[in-house]
């Protein structure tokens, strides 16, 4: 595999904690740039993932502040 597919397979890897409570409950999840360890999170009911891989391929985290919806 090539380092892009290594990335988004990892990525996809760590979100599968929230699966349960996005698609069963309903529950949004909080995506957020988090300053202090250079990387973006996902935060739902008081779990958190970190994932510093996403900055390599996006612009402008920085300012990241929304939520992903169980619809999207």
């Amino acid at each position: 595999m090539t380092r892009l597919q290594d990335d988004i397979l990892g990525v996809y890897n760590s979100l599968t904690e929230f699966s349960n409570n996005t698609l069963i409950n309903g529950y949004p999840i909080k995506v957020r740039y988090e300053e202090s360890f250079n990387a973006v999170s996902f935060e739902q009911l008081g779990k958190k993932v970190i994932v510093q891989s996403l900055n390599y391929y996006c612009e402008s985290l920085k300012f990241l502040d929304t939520y992903i919806l169980p619809r999207e």
